[in-house]
């Protein structure tokens, strides 16, 4: 027997029907995602080791003081462990309700045609998580997050953690330090794993190479050791249809050239000593750029976000509508006083774009920007200039004497000199 359907309760946030915008999902939700989940497995741990000891028989009377204490510790261990999952909890469900509150305001002023008094404010955040995210594709990491620290309300659409520890280990990789980025890599094993990411191992090898760079007397057993522990891994299996396999192989060719004359022949790189061509790229700054490349790509996929190689969505935005304002003929000297392709800067980027399509000619009031029609009569000022009744209307009426200024000349006019222009 079926039983009845409860309609949704549309004043829960979790219930309401919501359209996705999929510029907005990846970068409001799977930070979420992973931070209660990582509360859960954080947590889980001692939870299991507290309960264990609560609930384990005594074996002997005279160590009842001791297993006394003991629970206690653990009832505090408890208390503070819970504590810490409640506030994580807390915190991210809060975040989450306002994230699914701006959806639904999304969804409200797209269903009601963009209208209502706070109908800018969505197309407003959109514009603004477009130049976030366009700032994170850039690296410019300490704006984007000076950002998101200033303002409160677009800090809880997007999660800052993320691109702070990205900003921290990619500071510490441009100064050739690796420590931050091992971190990293083994705070998200797991994840690392589904992805099937090589990250770690080419950490790894980048720090075999700063040792035989490095030299010293001992390099060639600490860097045999090194490779046995962190090399020769399932990740290096992985990692061999990348021909890491073969760079491996390459690394341990170069103890050859082991510092303060540890090696064959005597010669490092950190002294000067030539190295052979085939070796020569391994120790090549530019392989730092690769590993920031690589942290940068594999952080952006772990957190569902855009690809970093990917065009940014701001830049597409401007270049989509640089071309439905851009003129066949290229003049923008009669274009309305808000076109941005006025400005010279923009008109420079909208150069190579293609032309918007037209069909047929029509009359847009340079002031309000509306078409020019029997609701809206064009009309003329005696310098020559062509506005819209209702442009003309709203200027007038701001004016003290009634007068109509000229927005191109400053000019003032009467009303009784604006004539009504008929196009034949």
């Amino acid at each position: 027997m079926a039983s009845a359907s409860t309609p949704p309760d549309n004043n829960n946030a979790f219930t309401a029907p919501i359209v996705p915008h999929p510029m907005e999902s990846s970068m409001m939700f799977t930070p979420l995602y992973r931070t209660l989940k990582a509360c859960v497995l954080v947590r889980q741990k001692p939870l299991l080791e507290s309960m264990m000891t609560l609930t384990s028989p005594s074996s002997s009377s005279s160590c009842v003081g001791e297993m006394a204490n003991n629970k206690k510790r653990s009832l505090e261990s408890l208390e503070e462990a819970l504590n810490g999952a409640s506030t994580v909890y807390d915190h991210a469900y809060s975040r989450m309700k306002k994230r699914i509150a701006y959806l639904r305001e999304c969804e409200t002023n797209f269903n009601q045609g963009q209208g209502g008094a706070n109908s800018h404010k969505p197309p407003r955040r959109r514009l603004d998580m477009a130049l976030l995210d366009f700032m994170l594709a850039k690296g410019r990491f300490e704006t984007a997050i000076q950002w998101l620290r200033d303002d409160g309300e677009l800090a809880n659409l997007v999660d800052v953690e993320p691109f702070e520890t990205a900003q921290n280990v990619v500071q510490a990789l441009r100064k050739h330090n690796l420590a931050p980025a091992i971190a990293w890599c083994d705070e998200h094993r797991a994840q690392r794993a589904k992805l099937g990411c090589t990250l770690m191992f080419q950490l790894r090898v980048q720090e075999m190479v700063e040792m035989v760079s490095a030299g010293g007397e001992n390099v060639w057993a600490d860097a045999i050791k090194h490779a046995r522990k962190h090399l020769a891994t399932s990740e290096a299996a992985l990692a061999d249809s990348e021909g890491l396999a073969r760079l491996t192989r390459a690394m341990l060719a170069c103890l050859v050239f082991g510092g303060g004359g540890g090696g064959l022949v005597g010669n490092s790189p950190a002294g000067g000593g030539a190295v052979p061509t085939q070796y020569a790229k391994l120790f090549a700054p530019e392989r730092w750029d690769a590993l920031i490349e690589r942290f940068v790509h594999m952080n952006h996929a772990l957190h569902a976000l855009r690809p970093a190689s990917s065009e940014p969505l701001f830049t597409a935005a401007v270049r989509a509508g640089a071309a439905a304002l851009k003129r066949a003929d290229g003049d923008v000297s009669n274009a309305a006083l808000e076109d941005p392709l006025r400005d010279p800067h923009v008109a420079e980027l909208a150069s190579s774009l293609p032309t918007a399509k037209a069909g047929g000619t029509r009359l847009v009031c340079r002031i309000t920007g509306t078409l020019m029609s029997g609701d809206n009569l064009p009309l003329a000022c005696p310098s020559g200039h062509v506005y819209g009744a209702m442009g003309v209307n709203a200027v007038s009426e701001r004016t003290v004497d009634g007068c109509f200024v000229d927005p191109i000349t400053s000019a003032k006019y009467h009303m009784n000199d604006m004539r009504r222009v008929y196009i034949m």
